[in-house]
């Protein structure tokens, strides 16, 4: 191999570089403001946490003003699963740590969501 079209194919190794480097620092930059565009009510209105169910179905905390809701998304549209308490709201908002000084995992606080829910169904 000539230095020359080593020196070739390092230059179109660097410049394949730069553009992956570049796109995933523009995305970064570019969605950064995304959830908070000015009109989107983003002080009233948002997403504590979120669960994904399956492909394209998932399950959200969310807040609107002072009032919280289980609700559920999926391709078909949004469905209200259930009111939340405020004192089960605000635990979403600040999680308390588990044993060991530790936060609950993704998916955690839905299992004791679930419970909570089951338990006042049955009563």
């Amino acid at each position: 191999m000539r230095p020359e079209d080593l020196l070739s194919l390092l230059g179109i190794l660097a410049v394949m570089a730069g553009i992956l480097a570049g796109a995933y620092y523009f995305t970064r930059w570019a969605g950064r403001g995304l959830g908070t565009l000015p009109g989107m009510g983003s002080q009233n209105l948002r997403v504590l946490d979120r669960i994904s169910l399956g492909r394209d179905q998932s399950m959200l905390v969310v807040r609107a003003n002072k009032r919280y809701f289980l609700v559920g998304a999926a391709p078909s549209g949004v469905s209200l699963l259930a009111e939340l308490s405020p004192e089960e709201g605000a635990a979403w908002e600040h999680p308390a740590p588990t044993e060991g000084g530790v936060r609950p995992g993704p998916g955690e606080g839905f299992q004791q969501l679930f419970q909570k829910i089951s338990q006042k169904k049955k009563d």
